[in-house]
């Protein structure tokens, strides 16, 4: 797939190079799906309260759902 995308490494991908498929049935690009941010941004804490309260309940030991 990143070869299909001109990419040759997974870093390369950016949310621009994906198609999402919206709840309307239209396809959008990633980039207008997908909030940018910072390398950074959920460590400090300097994104949206919806994203930080995501990171928060994240949990790398596990993909089991924390609510």
């Amino acid at each position: 797939m990143l070869g299909a995308a001109g990419l040759s490494h997974p870093s390369q991908l950016k949310p621009w190079h994906l198609q999402v498929r919206a709840s309307t049935g239209e396809v959008v690009r990633g980039g207008v799906t997908y909030t940018h941010l910072e390398a950074g941004a959920l460590v400090s804490g300097a994104v949206e309260p919806r994203l930080r309260r995501e990171w928060h309940r994240a949990n790398p030991e596990s993909f089991a759902p924390n609510f």
